[in-house]
């Protein structure tokens, strides 16, 4: 046999052991790509809820209620059309249909919360009924949904632990990111309830301990967390971590006046509302950053 004969018989031999190997690496990437798109729609529910009920709050007195509406509506259709397709599934958008029967209750029981919050949110929008009695139910309400959302993404966490989808780091930076991101809307709207008086004996404690855990949960993202199985950020993440920190210091007196119970100037409210918007800004960034880790 001649040299290029050999040659391209290894060659050849050489191609036929990478090519399993090469589709082994496609199927793990998509596997991990499936993981990360299912515990991104459940953690999002979480904070969509706390976003919807902090821009009612302030819409309510007045705070830019055109463009808050807006912005309600559009959460809104966002938190259907993702909850539809965590169970059944989105051919176009690359979403599997559930099969898991502990996701699916899970599933099934924020669809029940979701229900009547929405129909409230739909009076809400549309100043039909009794718009009072819609504000409340929102306000008592959407909690609980975010509960359920965060419920899920546990689930979800923890079956792909156990399949190997995801490393434990990963899965847990993941869902923790969430958590920052649903605290970033719920730290707002706990500051409307206070601001506004509603129910201000049981928002402002509440406001206090989610300011906490905000601390908390930033610091062991950036750093590192025994407790919560988290390894240190990378410098990209951590930067824009750090970038959110930034501007929550900025309302930080803010909020530990609106906590002690101070009274505020109305200019306060819209400041608020802005600043946690450019924290989620942030951290929608570092989210980017966690997720492209979590894939490699």
């Amino acid at each position: 046999m001649s040299k290029i004969a050999l040659y391209i018989c290894g060659a050849l031999a050489a191609l036929a052991v990478l090519a399993p190997v090469s589709a082994q690496a496609q199927d793990v990437e998509t596997v991990q790509k499936a993981a990360i798109q299912k515990l991104n729609l459940a953690g999002r529910k979480a904070m969509l809820s706390q976003r919807i009920a902090q821009a009612v709050c302030f819409a309510s007195h007045g705070l830019d209620p055109l463009n808050t509406k807006q912005q309600v509506q559009q959460a809104q259709w966002l938190f259907e059309m993702e909850l539809g397709q965590m169970r059944d599934g989105d051919a176009a958008q690359g979403v599997a249909a559930e099969t898991d029967q502990a996701a699916l209750e899970a599933i099934s029981q924020m669809a029940s919360l979701w229900s009547p919050f929405n129909d409230a949110l739909s009076g809400w929008m549309g100043w039909s009924g009794d718009v009072a009695k819609h504000v409340t139910s929102i306000y008592q309400t959407n909690q609980t949904l975010a509960e359920q959302a965060e419920v899920l993404a546990g689930v979800l966490r923890d079956r792909f632990l156990a399949a190997g989808a995801l490393p434990e780091d990963a899965a847990q930076k993941l869902v923790t990111k969430h958590q920052l991101r649903m605290l970033t809307q719920k730290i707002s709207k706990e500051y409307c309830f206070v601001a506004y008086n509603h129910e201000k004996a049981d928002y402002a404690p509440a406001l206090k301990a989610s300011m906490r855990q905000y601390d908390l949960l930033t610091a062991a993202l950036i750093d590192g967390s025994p407790e919560l199985r988290l390894t240190p950020a990378g410098p990209e993440a951590a930067a824009q971590l750090n970038r959110a920190r930034s501007e929550y210091n900025r309302i930080a007196p803010i909020l530990e006046f609106a906590v002690a119970g101070e009274a505020l100037p109305s200019d306060y409210n819209l400041l608020v509302m802005n600043q946690t918007s450019l924290m989620l800004a942030e951290l929608n960034k570092a989210s980017f950053s966690f997720e492209k880790s979590a894939a490699n």
